[in-house]
């Protein structure tokens, strides 16, 4: 097959990520072809920089003509879209390439609509307690804590596909660490297990790749003690005897309608 003197090529890559923390990396990949989709001879260099900054770096291409490289997002002072080029310059036979790709670049975040909920499910009671702030849920196996919400940059633009933590904390510590992540949309929903009774809030972090964190809390939120023997207890004794009401009371102690409240 012959090539026309200095042919047509191409440059097609992609990018690991479109929206990105300042400062963060980005993993590029691509080839270049030429104008009938061969590789071209030998190992070309290809240069990589963001439009309008001086710094670039490049990268050689490999047997078949593809390339990678690694390269850093500009420290921006504003929020915006930014273009990363990639260039192959002409030599003989085969002309100049150039091909463009849009990446975000967000210098905050914070976490939106963020929404804790606590519902308690047994056999016996079929719904859920959503409580208001600072409510006071007595300690059972069943309950369900979900905790979710979104992640977006300062201009609202979900920040998509990157991990996060939800930390459990009580009065005085740190008593556990979730790692989750945001879904294509910069959303987040994680279902966790029942803490032990105390007083705690949840705090969402997510740190970049640079090591910067941007965190919210949730409301805070009690579990109790389960009750001991009560005033319900002792009426079941009243009404059925001793034998009558402690079994009465165990049935329903099973069924969770002992222990199922909401206090505020």
């Amino acid at each position: 097959m012959e090539i026309t003197p200095y042919g047509p090529t191409i440059i097609e890559f992609a990018v690991n990520r479109t929206t990105v923390y300042k400062g963060e990396t980005i993993e590029v990949s691509g080839s270049l072809r030429d104008q009938f989709g061969e590789p071209l001879p030998g190992s070309q260099t290809i240069k990589i920089a963001w439009d309008g900054y001086p710094e670039s770096i490049s990268t050689k291409t490999d047997v078949n003509s593809g390339f990678s490289a690694v390269i850093q997002a500009p420290t921006v002072e504003q929020t915006d879209s930014y273009t990363l080029v990639t260039t192959f310059s002409q030599i003989p036979g085969y002309q100049k390439a150039v091909s463009n790709k849009t990446v975000h670049i967000f210098v905050n975040a914070a976490f939106q609509d963020v929404d804790l909920r606590i519902a308690i499910w047994n056999e016996s009671f079929k719904g859920k307690i959503t409580p208001d702030p600072n409510v006071s849920i007595i300690y059972e196996k069943n309950i369900n804590i979900t905790v979710k919400g979104k992640l977006v940059d300062d201009l609202g633009t979900p920040i998509n596909d990157r991990p996060m933590q939800i930390v459990l904390i009580d009065d005085k510590k740190v008593v556990s660490t979730t790692e989750t992540g945001t879904d294509q949309k910069g959303e987040f929903s994680v279902i966790l297990s029942t803490p032990p009774p105390g007083r705690y809030r949840y705090e969402l972090r997510f740190i970049t790749q640079t090591k910067e964190t941007f965190s919210t809390n949730t409301t805070a939120f009690t579990i109790l003690k389960p009750p001991g023997p009560n005033l319900f207890a002792f009426a079941l004794i009243d009404s059925f005897g001793i034998l009558g009401g402690v079994i009465i009371a165990y049935f329903l102690h099973k069924k969770g309608l002992i222990l199922t409240q909401k206090v505020s």
